[in-house]
């Protein structure tokens, strides 16, 4: 009896619930980004980038390398964060304008 005093209770005595005080708007999502995703996601995605990479590693998967690299920068740009260079897998840190570039070219390829 005694502990239900000290529980967090999110109904009015009424029965009506209490919505905006248990959904706090923009508290527990953090920034949203241009890419519509939120930052915490995306350092959340980040994290799991960085230990599939150490897997793929460890395993001598080279495909999976590269998919995870690729990742990181990406997700290491949006966040504004210092890019990694990956020179084993030639992946380096590029301007803004090369990228830029790079990706006009493939897209004529295609």
């Amino acid at each position: 009896m005694r502990a239900q005093k000290f529980r967090h209770s999110y109904y009015y005595p009424t029965g009506k619930y209490r919505f905006k005080n248990y959904y706090k708007i923009g508290s527990k999502y953090g920034k949203l980004l241009p890419s519509g995703y939120y930052d915490t996601q995306a350092w959340g995605a980040l994290q799991k980038a960085w230990l599939g990479y150490t897997i793929a590693k460890n395993k001598g998967e080279h495909d999976k390398l590269m998919h995870y690299a690729s990742i990181i920068q990406k997700l290491q740009r949006e966040l504004d964060l210092e890019v990694s260079s990956f020179p084993v897998l030639n992946l380096y840190v590029l301007d803004e304008e090369e990228d830029n570039d790079e990706q006009q070219v493939s897209r004529r390829k295609l």
